[in-house]
């Protein structure tokens, strides 16, 4: 997935005038995708959810995270 740089084009990466590319890409540390996946066995599974969104970088993993842990055993979650 391609996100857009402040240019407004798609698949060019943002460059500063001085030449540099900047990172638009988010940032999900591999900390991160450890503790999901910790989290993930010490649950039995329960929030696997979470580790695959981790895993996959996605930005708004924590999101996922709260959801699944709060809506996750009630029929909203289902």
């Amino acid at each position: 997935m391609s996100y857009p740089n402040p240019t407004g084009s798609w698949n060019t990466p943002a460059v500063h005038t001085t030449g540099t590319y900047i990172n638009t890409r988010p940032v999900v540390s591999d900390a991160h995708i450890t503790i999901a996946w910790v989290i993930t066995v010490l649950t039995l599974g329960y929030m696997l959810p979470w580790a695959i969104a981790a895993t996959r970088r996605k930005s708004n993993s924590a999101a996922i995270a709260l959801l699944n842990f709060f809506a996750g055993w009630t029929a909203i979650g289902c």
